[in-house]
């Protein structure tokens, strides 16, 4: 199974790539022309926010699974999180077939109205971002997608323990969250499926199974 990761050069990007080779897939993943990854095996130089749909459907090609985790981490949400996932997505439809499109969005994302509290008031920018990221998905291809929406990211270590669809934002280890990722290719029924993600105590194949 071949996959490519975009975003390959950030902080769950780097975790995802590492996770899915210790897995035995064939993959390659996407750096920003400004941000190299030269230990990526198999390295597409990729700016989304100077390139057309064209120019992204073909480096893209060919590819089974394709995850968009890219992020500019708020220095850049237009071109990256928003627009750059709409091109990747239309380069998808246009120009390639591709069996699964997994996205890397945000807790609640969906939700406006869980946005008003102090802790993400100052990350609104960001959510309304994935917000019409995640709707373009929904409402606007036919892709065989999977939305993780994972809490905060933290950079402790990961415990390989999750829950899923929790009622409350709560934080993550971005190597959980990699893993979970990671972890989507091996359980096809979480296709077509909107799973928000925090830490847990349930591990992650068996909460993924039951989705």
């Amino acid at each position: 199974m071949r996959i490519l990761v975009i975003g390959a050069s950030g902080r769950v990007g780097e975790e995802l790539v590492s996770d899915l080779s210790q897995a035995g897939y064939h993959v390659s993943g996407t750096y920003n022309v400004k941000k190299p990854q030269h230990q990526l095996e198999h390295a597409i130089q990729l700016n989304l926010a100077d390139s057309t749909v064209p120019q992204i459907a073909e480096k893209i090609h060919g590819y089974d699974i394709v995850y968009f985790v890219a992020g500019s981490r708020g220095k850049d949400l237009l071109q990256t999180d928003l627009y750059g996932s709409v091109k990747v997505m239309k380069a998808l439809e246009t120009s390639t077939h591709v069996d699964r499109y997994v996205q890397l969005s945000a807790s609640f994302s969906l939700h406006p109205e869980l946005w008003q509290t102090e802790e993400l008031k100052p990350l609104r920018n960001f959510y309304i971002a994935k917000y019409f990221s995640d709707c373009w998905l929904l409402d606007n291809t036919t892709l065989n997608y999977t939305i993780l929406q994972p809490g905060m990211l933290l950079s402790t270590k990961g415990t390989g323990k999750i829950e899923l669809n929790p009622k409350h934002r709560a934080g993550i280890p971005i190597a959980d969250v990699a893993l979970t990722l990671a972890k989507l290719a091996e359980h096809p029924n979480t296709a077509k499926k909107i799973i928000t993600v925090h830490s847990g105590e349930e591990p992650i194949d068996g909460a993924l199974a039951k989705v």
